[in-house]
């Protein structure tokens, strides 16, 4: 029997990694794992500016914002009323001239999370108009973000699995650009 379950999913302007299913015996497996929060997600982001620190955690709570029905914004609450929580961590890749190579490991999977959590810290994502990502001066042709990999136990044998999209061409253009 045909059957296909969706377990990453991506923004419209995001590439990378998808994880779907093809048997109602992996789906099973592959929900329990997402909703456990047990998949291990990486994202590179290209943001604008300089982050002060190598690394660190946003830990929030994000819900849609009044004005719209996709933007979403974090919230001061702690309740459930106030949002998903919502956890990222976050490391300094690479320092270019006004940009940086983020990578970013999202522990929950809350819509535009990675988005959110960079532009309100400082460091919108380049090409990112929705959340206030300018160009920088540079052509960013979508959203500098990318899910580079996923990994997860395989939901029927249990073996380690690692899932891996190397960098599109014009992410890569966008680094260039950026560097030296």
């Amino acid at each position: 029997e045909a059957y296909v379950g969706l377990h990453q999913r991506l923004d419209r302007d995001t590439s990378g990694v998808l994880f779907f299913t093809k048997s109602r015996r992996a789906n099973k497996g592959a929900a329990d794992q997402t909703a456990g929060h047990l998949l291990n997600k990486v994202y590179l982001a290209l943001v604008e500016g300089t982050p002060a620190s190598d690394s660190w955690t946003v830990r929030n709570r994000l819900k849609k914002d009044d004005g719209g029905k996709i933007r979403m914004r974090s919230t001061g609450g702690l309740s459930d009323a106030d949002g998903q929580a919502a956890e990222t961590s976050f490391a300094v890749v690479r320092r270019l001239r006004a940009a940086t190579l983020i990578e970013a490991r999202p522990r929950t999977g809350r819509m535009h999370q990675i988005r959110v959590h960079l532009a309100e810290g400082g460091h919108p994502i380049l090409g990112d108009a929705l959340y206030g990502g300018a160009a920088a001066g540079r052509a960013a042709p979508r959203v500098m973000l990318h899910a580079a990999g996923l990994g997860l136990a395989h939901p029927v044998s249990g073996a380690s699995l690692t899932l891996e999209a190397p960098l599109p061409a014009d992410m890569l253009a966008a680094i260039r650009a950026h560097e030296d």
